[in-house]
């Protein structure tokens, strides 16, 4: 199987991939814009592993995206990419939206694009996977615009698409199970 998994050099991402190909056969394509949360040398065991595959771009630039899902063809895409620190939340909040919502939904029409394309059986097989913390976010929610935005993500992801995209929603316990 092939993971494409945004967000990677994260440290969800991050750990989620060395557990990957440290204890599956599955392809892994990280792709992360590399802004202040990402770490590549978090991922250094893996990087000169053949099923490890890294690109660096930003979720909300379609046309790389849907460049990227056709040339790797993924079986399943896990949505890990997020602006999270919640201190830059109230100081920037403009790059918060523009990664958590805009990018979500540009993620989400490129591989809805890549979906209609596939065959019968990769479409029975495809997954969309996405993880939210909502948990933590119910104490912040009246402290920070961070878990409002990632609300406001949620929403985003439940617009009513033109044709269906099997979604998955992750929790932390539940992204190994999946990948299993």
């Amino acid at each position: 199987m092939q993971f494409l998994i945004t967000g990677g050099a994260g440290f969800i991402g991050s750990a989620l991939i060395r557990w990957l190909i440290q204890h599956t056969e599955h392809d892994i394509i990280n792709v992360d814009k590399l802004t202040y949360a990402g770490n590549l040398c978090a991922l250094y065991s893996v990087e000169p592993h053949p099923r490890y595959h890294f690109e660096q771009t930003d979720i909300c630039d379609g046309q790389m995206m849907a460049h990227i899902l056709s040339q790797y063809r993924p079986d399943a895409v896990i949505h890990l990419a997020a602006e999270s620190h919640v201190d830059r939340s109230i100081d920037a909040p403009a790059a918060f939206m523009q990664t958590n919502i805009i990018g979500t939904y540009t993620l989400l029409e490129a591989a809805r694009n890549y979906y209609e394309k596939l065959t019968a059986e990769k479409k029975r097989n495809f997954v969309f996977y996405i993880f939210l913390p909502m948990k933590c976010m119910a104490m912040w929610r009246k402290i920070t615009p961070y878990p409002r935005k990632m609300l406001r993500m949620r929403q985003v992801v439940r617009i009513p698409l033109q044709k269906p995209l099997p979604i998955i929603w992750l929790t932390l316990g539940t992204a190994l199970m999946a990948c299993r």
